[in-house]
């Protein structure tokens, strides 16, 4: 029995004791098999064309490649080695790259909803393990932005409900779920920054309390800890991009080895 009727009759979950017990048995079962194969799979989904803007951006690929250093290009084969590990918001209007205008290789980026650190999510953890103990990053920098609506979510959650009051259920929807789960630390914030009966407490004061809150978190990791520990050069910042200017305003909440 040949390898390519072996591997048909797997395909088909047919014994090749059964195919090769008999020139009666076997012939039927063949025929039948080499009908199959000369069908298109009915699994097969057909090609769909790119849509509009995604062609729009593959043709502006095409550019960035065009003029691309092919010398660069070769260096960034070989590995990197960024000095900046960027954590910041998944927001649309805030891609690093652009606002800050890095090369190829210059940072090493972990972008999600408000920018936010949970030690125990192992997504943004292992990309600070990562970024601290391989690439040997000497800066961590928390970006916040103007306008982020995942603070402004927790801001108006937090103003709709009292701490005394009864918690809101959960949302049923999962994805709903997910994004209340997210930003309750955020939440929490808001909530002491209300108790206060601060006429001057806003979103800006907010976006800025959490880029606070998400530099505490990382310093106290024990990533940063260890790096510092073994003497390794390090320091950790927050930054606000303001997206009515463009420019970006360091916070002065820089840490490095105490």
């Amino acid at each position: 029995m040949s390898n390519l009727a072996r591997a048909l009759c797997r395909r088909q979950h047919i014994s090749h004791r059964s195919f090769s017990s008999s020139t009666s048995t076997g012939l039927p079962v063949l025929k039948k098999l080499l009908d199959i194969m000369s069908k298109p799979e009915s699994k097969t989904v057909p090609f769909a064309p790119s849509s509009p803007t995604l062609t729009n951006f593959l043709d502006r690929n095409h550019q960035f490649a065009s003029t691309c250093d092919p010398e660069v290009l070769a260096t960034t084969c070989k590995g990197q080695s960024p000095s900046v590990f960027w954590l910041g918001c998944s927001d649309s209007r805030v891609p690093e790259g652009v606002v800050i205008q890095a090369g190829l290789g210059e940072v090493f980026v972990h972008r999600n909803v408000a920018n936010v650190f949970n030690h125990e999510d192992t997504s943004a953890t292992a990309a600070l393990a990562y970024a601290v103990n391989h690439l040997k990053v000497t800066h961590v920098v928390v970006v916040g932005h103007e306008s982020c609506g995942g603070c402004a979510a927790a801001l108006a959650a937090a103003t709709a409900h009292k701490p005394e009051e009864p918690a809101p259920a959960t949302p049923t929807d999962k994805g709903e779920a997910a994004i209340a789960k997210w930003i309750e630390p955020i939440q929490t914030l808001a909530f002491k920054e209300l108790e206060k009966k601060d006429d001057q407490f806003s979103l800006p004061k907010l976006i800025t309390l959490n880029v606070e809150s998400q530099v505490r978190n990382i310093i106290h990791h024990e990533i940063i800890q260890k790096a510092w520990a073994r003497g390794q050069t390090l320091s950790v910042h927050g930054w606000v991009y303001k997206l009515s200017s463009g420019k970006v305003q360091d916070l002065g909440l820089t840490q490095s080895k105490p």
